[in-house]
């Protein structure tokens, strides 16, 4: 180990603030970047972008993109300002032993530059004539579902629920015996110790906008457990068994962060008393675990209100088609 350093709670890309000091050791907080967590946050990157939640320098991330003009498809990059950049495409035919090379360009620039290019080569260019009509580019971004339920997405929230321990209880509680199954979880992905759920009494009481995120944290000093409740985005819950071997008291904690506002919120949960009923509500029979499409459904609803204009569509994963 080469020293420890600071750790958000919730990742900065994202929109998180709250941080854990000097809660993860260098070497550590690298392995854990590169094995999982940049993984997630590239794929909830579409998300960032459509709720305007920016990262730690202030910037709302761009996001790659797919257009369609007579049905060629051709690839693009929206901005956060709404600006978008179209990609020069290119093919090469043989037509009576000749070589045809045919670009699609959209701006003035580009044109210019192929223009200057071909001149040096002696090549000649015939500039076919537009279409006489405007044409309308939709820009098409999609995400994958799969990776709510992937090893990378738990490992993240299950980072996330350690963190927000050191950083609400004191390092010395988590860096404890207790949750040494859970740090090699961490760090190597062995055994399950992080579940995506979906749990319709918790989702419909649970008062958590897209721009949340948030860890309900309970230790059960009568089961020597201690379980957390993660959610990125108001949508997306991971169930988190931090320990089966605790020996302390009772205690619950709560920790919600708006990412666009960049501020700490209140958990309201209209039916439950605290976080262990919470926690033994989601153990309970009625919740669906790794279950994709349930999770993206509600998520969909949620995010759509505030992401509106845009539409979110929601397609079943490869394995379900």
């Amino acid at each position: 180990m080469d020293g420890f350093t600071d750790e958000h709670v919730f990742q900065a890309s994202i929109g998180g603030e709250l941080v854990a000091p000097e809660a993860t050791c260098r070497t550590c907080n690298r392995a854990c970047s590169l094995a999982f967590e940049s993984k997630f946050l590239n794929a909830v990157k579409i998300l960032t972008h459509l709720l305007g939640i920016a990262n730690r320098k202030g910037d709302v991330p761009s996001i790659e993109v797919t257009l369609r003009v007579d049905g060629r498809p051709f690839k693009g990059v929206l901005h956060s300002d709404g600006e978008l950049e179209i990609q020069n495409q290119f093919e090469k035919q043989v037509a009576d032993g000749k070589v045809v090379k045919r670009w699609w360009l959209f701006t003035e620039d580009s044109l210019e530059q192929l223009q200057k290019a071909a001149a040096k080569r002696g090549e000649r260019l015939v500039n076919e004539a537009p279409t006489g009509k405007d044409i309308e580019f939709v820009p098409e971004s999609f995400m994958p579902l799969d990776f709510m339920n992937s090893a990378e997405a738990k490992r993240t929230a299950a980072k996330v629920a350690l963190t927000c321990a050191a950083a609400k209880l004191g390092q010395n509680f988590a860096c404890s015996g207790a949750f040494d199954v859970l740090r090699r979880y961490i760090l190597t992905g062995e055994g399950e110790c992080a579940r995506l759920f979906f749990n319709q009494n918790f989702a419909a009481h649970t008062q958590a906008g897209p721009f949340q995120h948030s860890v309900i944290l309970s230790c059960n000093a009568k089961t020597h457990t201690v379980y957390a409740i993660v959610m990125f985005f108001g949508t997306m819950t991971y169930l988190v068994c931090l320990s089966s071997t605790y020996e302390g008291v009772d205690f619950g904690s709560q920790y919600a962060f708006n990412a666009r506002e960049r501020k700490e919120v209140p958990i309201f949960v209209g039916h439950l008393e605290n976080e262990r009923l919470a926690v033994e509500d989601v153990l309970g029979v009625s919740t669906r675990f790794g279950d994709v499409m349930a999770v993206a459904n509600h998520g969909a609803a949620v995010i759509e209100s505030a992401a509106a204009p845009r539409r979110i569509a929601v397609t079943p994963p490869e394995d379900d088609l």
